[in-house]
């Protein structure tokens, strides 16, 4: 892999490990003062919004400065409204609402970071390796997040609040200093458009390419069923249905995300017979993901849930990897960050929106019913899958 690629991969994994353990920090925070799951939710709902307003700027972004110059200026940006973040947690001078403010805006600024990665890692490795990249980003990934779960909420006991918020600072500020050297050998497109003919660009290729409008429903149900895996959700799961400690909220995370790292080993080990019959291994991804987010909602095992929790993570990049590759080969690397940007709006609402449903679901109902929908909803995407295999081939 080159150099360039490299750099991206250093960036993004501290960036992950500081995400970890800032999320596991606030989750666990709210969730001890208010003693409510839907109240705990606000924060990953105001980390989405900041995702959805990122995904309605950054195609007119793009479209007027070279990508690599939004990364590395939007993650400069992320340090210093985080350092603003720290201090009104340590100073005591926020609200739920204030402090869900200043989720979103860091949201908001670090949500650059997956469409434009996904934008230059098609410019960074020749078209054949595409495969081979995306499994090793998703690998590097995933490692970063097993360590940082496995130790994550272990952290929020042994160090204080105030530790926490400095190494997360470190961390974010890591990340920015891997994306100084990185440089990009595309020229810039200086012809002006307008701002609505930038802002409308991905929307109008995700209306007039069938396999990236296919690509956008199955991402849809696919956020619905996410929101299972939210930490929130998950820290209920623990206490509530596993009767088990915080720790486990970490083993539950670790594990899904260990999952995650074998599925995308794997991807990366068959690369050539994969890249030859995507729809295949789409398709298993699928169905076998549905149906261990099912047996997840019935078996109360507190060892059985870790191994289920790992097959979720497999199945879910097997079908993840040659998803994204699907896009990468279908649609020019200029069109790749508006047409990700627009899709993060559309999953990032849905996502938001079925959250706060099923977590008052979970409240009235119980929170193994989060996971039968989720199931319910991957079990869709699998039939999609089936009848619309020769768009993935």
């Amino acid at each position: 892999m080159t150099k360039q690629f490299n750099k991206l991969l250093a960036s993004q994994l501290f960036s992950s490990f500081g995400s970890t353990i800032y999320t596991v920090s606030i989750i666990s925070t709210v969730l001890t003062g208010t003693n409510s799951i839907l109240s705990t939710s606000i924060i990953p709902i105001a980390m989405t919004c900041g995702t959805v307003l990122c995904g309605l700027i950054t195609p007119m972004l793009v479209a007027k400065y070279q990508m690599i110059r939004v990364l590395k200026q939007s993650q400069f940006l992320a340090v210093l409204v985080f350092i603003c973040l720290g201090l009104a947690i340590q100073l005591d001078t926020f609200s739920i609402l204030g402090l869900s403010g200043l989720v979103c805006l860091f949201s908001l600024l670090t949500s650059f970071m997956y469409p434009l990665i996904l934008a230059l890692i098609p410019e960074f490795v020749s078209t054949l390796d595409l495969v081979k990249a995306n499994s090793l980003f998703q690998t590097v990934a995933q490692v970063v997040n097993i360590v940082s779960w496995l130790i994550g909420a272990s952290l929020v006991v042994l160090f204080s609040q105030r530790t926490l918020l400095l190494m997360d600072t470190a961390l974010f500020f890591l990340s920015f200093v891997c994306l100084v050297g990185l440089h990009s050998k595309r020229p810039l497109n200086n012809i002006s458009e307008g701002s609505w003919t930038e802002f409308k660009k991905g929307w109008d290729v995700i209306r007039e390419e069938p396999v990236v409008k296919l690509v956008l429903v199955m991402d849809v149900l696919e956020s619905i069923a996410n929101t299972a895996w939210v930490s929130s959700i998950i820290l209920v799961y623990v206490n509530t249905f596993l009767h088990k400690g915080d720790q486990w909220w970490g083993y539950i995370n670790a594990t899904f995300f260990l999952g995650c790292m074998v599925g995308s080993l794997l991807v990366m080990a068959y690369e050539t017979r994969i890249n030859k019959d995507k729809s295949v291994v789409i398709f298993y991804g699928s169905l076998f993901g549905a149906i261990v987010t099912f047996l997840f909602s019935v078996v109360s095992l507190p060892a059985m849930s870790l191994l289920l929790s790992i097959s979720v993570g497999l199945f879910s990049q097997m079908k993840n990897i040659p998803q994204v590759t699907v896009i990468q080969q279908s649609i020019t690397p200029e069109k790749i960050a508006s047409v990700y940007s627009a899709s993060n709006v559309i999953c990032s609402g849905v996502f938001s929106l079925s959250l706060t449903i099923l977590s008052m679901l979970a409240d009235k109902v119980g929170v193994n019913s989060v996971f039968i929908v989720s199931s319910f909803c991957l079990f869709i995407v699998t039939a999609i899958t089936k009848k619309y295999a020769h768009y993935f081939r």
